[in-house]
């Protein structure tokens, strides 16, 4: 059979599993999503006691990149000089290796970072232990700060996508964040290449101005 009728297959199998299996139908009304103000986030972080883990939540609130993207975060993609964070796209693995976007990161942030390696708590590979551990912390700030974690998601009976505060609420709040303060689009760092490039890259100025005014 051609590839390109098995990649099709493939397409219509995984839209079918997504859509009638994995999500759930829900009669009640949407949960949180994300966090609404940047106080509100800070108040949960100081919950967060394990510095390297409060510096891997800082990264994704305020990069945008996803969980799995942080966790292969290597130190040579900190480029402290520069302010600058470069992310290995995962969202389509066939592209992963040919798309590293150079994505702003706050000047505060940069120092925070820089200081934990100096002192040793962050290695070369500062968040590849982060996967499961991560879960068990965010859970357990969630239960001292009263947030309602939910690890799920799915559709109302009213077809509205249900999201639940868990660690992709981090993403969320960046794309909130970039949306609320200008016109950029805030899914475009994980979308093709040509599309990243055309949305996000152009800004990365008008980003880095944004997060450095914001950062607390």
């Amino acid at each position: 059979m051609p590839k390109n009728q098995l990649l099709a297959i493939r397409k219509s199998l995984t839209y079918i599993i997504n859509h009638h299996f994995t999500y759930k139908t829900f009669n009640v009304p949407v949960d949180e999503k994300t966090f609404e103000t940047i106080e509100e986030m800070n108040i949960f972080l100081s919950y967060i006691r394990n510095p390297k883990y409060l510096v891997f939540f800082k990264v994704m609130a305020w990069t945008g990149v996803r969980k799995g993207e942080a966790i292969r975060i290597k130190k040579e993609d900190f480029d402290f000089e520069n302010e600058d964070l470069y992310v290995r796209i995962t969202k389509n693995a066939k592209e992963a290796e040919e798309l590293r976007v150079r994505v702003p990161l706050p000047s505060k942030l940069c120092n925070e970072l820089k200081l934990l390696f100096s002192y040793g708590v962050l290695k070369e590979n500062p968040f590849c232990d982060c996967t499961h551990e991560s879960k068990k912390i965010f859970r357990l700030a969630c239960e001292e700060s009263g947030k309602k974690y939910n690890q799920s998601y799915g559709t109302a009976k009213d077809g509205r996508t249900l999201y639940f505060f868990n660690i992709g609420c981090f993403r969320k709040f960046f794309q909130s964040m970039i949306a609320n303060n200008s016109d950029l689009i805030g899914r475009a760092l994980h979308n093709t290449p040509t599309v990243a490039k055309k949305h996000y890259l152009s800004k990365i100025s008008r980003i880095r101005k944004i997060i450095n005014e914001l950062y607390m």
